[in-house]
């Protein structure tokens, strides 16, 4: 396969990357002494934390790289960190009309390394276990309206809100009339949610998972959208 001819047909295509926003925060510092306080380093920041728009976000900047253009259908906070995720979005050309401003704050991931190796990783997020009605009814909008303007689709599901069932039944239904393409780059609790995509993308890992906790007889090939009379090559 001629890689730099597939990769130069990116160029110029339009791609809708839908998923869970995240901002990455790095502190950079070293350590040369332990706490005498408990039994971990002590780090010294050196500089001021860099920040890089992360999750889904990363996705768009890799397809952006690729010289597709890029809309991250996601929502953040109405905070400091939402402000500096649109930013970094903006910087990067990734165009940020898709972005929505939800009551949750952004989700944050601060990550502090010294001499090169990651120390600790901290987290700060706040995942709705239910779906909130107004905020999918503009989702929804959004897509009902634009989703014939791009060539493609991806759902990037970290996990943190953004995909729903409901989501992935509409944006399937959507491509499926407009005849898009509809990838997903999977979270494996949510397998059963991918019915009629155009493909997937496990790694090895969220295969074999996927794998044991989807049991493979005819109601779960229903859920998968395979034919049952395919089990016996699975």
């Amino acid at each position: 396969m001629d890689y730099k001819a597939f990769i130069s047909r990116f160029k110029n295509k339009r791609i809708l990357v839908i998923g869970d926003a995240m901002l990455d925060q790095h502190i950079q510092g070293s350590v040369s002494r332990i706490s005498p306080e408990a039994p971990v380093p002590i780090v010294l920041q050196q500089g001021e934390p860099s920040f890089a728009p992360g999750g889904a976000a990363n996705v768009a900047n890799n397809l952006r790289s690729l010289g597709a253009k890029v809309v991250l259908l996601a929502k953040v906070g109405r905070d400091h960190e939402g402000e500096i995720f649109i930013k970094g979005l903006k910087e990067r050309g990734i165009s940020t009309t898709g972005i929505l401003v939800d009551h949750a704050p952004t989700i944050l991931k601060t990550r502090i390394v010294a001499q090169h190796q990651q120390v600790l990783r901290l987290d700060r997020e706040q995942i709705e276990k239910k779906v909130d009605p107004n905020f999918y009814k503009k989702v929804s909008k959004f897509l009902q309206n634009q989703v014939n303007n791009f060539d493609a689709v991806i759902l990037s599901d970290y996990g943190k809100g953004m995909i729903t069932p409901p989501l992935v039944e509409e944006v399937c239904a959507l491509t499926r009339k407009y005849k898009k393409i509809l990838t997903v780059d999977p979270k494996v609790e949510h397998f059963a949610y991918y019915r009629r995509v155009t493909s997937i993308t496990p790694n090895r890992k969220e295969a074999e998972n996927a794998i044991r906790n989807i049991k493979i007889t005819q109601e779960g090939a229903h859920q998968l959208g395979i034919n049952s009379d395919r089990l016996e090559t699975l």
